[in-house]
């Protein structure tokens, strides 16, 4: 099955998101795209070829989503993971370690920190309930939209950081 835009696929589709811990300059995010577009194109879970789309966005994070309509199998998500697992190093970069938090800083910039980090840059006051945090935990295509990126205090991280209400004001 041909891959189709992400926004084609319905929003119950299965979705994950791989987050770089440094941008991607255009050569690496060239070489990403190609080597996932030929993984996708031949994708399949139980002999059947998955419909999937695939997005690169801000130089950091690939969405992969796949139809609900055929269900994948441990062994294709395997698949896919042991295939960014096998760029990391091509890259240079860490895609696939779940413990990164991703965040914008006070000037747009889309950041990634380990959690102890993360945690310290709380307690300094460098991150508030009011700092833009990404979700790549997300399970499911229609959440992409308005549960992705988010105020922390709308988010997870704000009850696992400790991101106090009072933190509300604009920096």
């Amino acid at each position: 099955m041909p891959q189709v835009p992400l926004e084609q696929l319905p929003p119950t589709s299965r979705l994950w998101i791989f987050g770089a811990d440094q941008p991607l300059n255009p050569e690496q995010q060239a070489r990403l795209l190609d080597v996932v577009d030929g993984f996708l194109d031949g994708w399949k879970a139980h002999g059947s070829l998955l419909q999937s789309a695939r997005e690169l966005r801000d130089n950091h994070f690939l969405i992969v989503a796949v139809d609900p309509g055929v269900t994948t199998s441990g062994c294709s998500i395997d698949k896919l993971f042991g295939t960014l697992q096998g760029l990391e190093k091509d890259l240079g970069v860490s895609m696939v370690d779940s413990g990164r938090i991703f965040f914008r800083d006070a000037g747009g910039t889309v950041r990634s920190v380990e959690r102890p980090q993360f945690r310290d840059l709380v307690a300094r006051g460098e991150i508030s309930a009011s700092t833009h945090v990404f979700d790549t935990t997300l399970e499911e295509l229609g959440a992409l939209a308005d549960k992705f990126e988010m105020p922390a205090s709308r988010s997870w991280h704000a009850r696992a950081f400790s991101i106090q209400e009072s933190e509300l004001a604009p920096r």
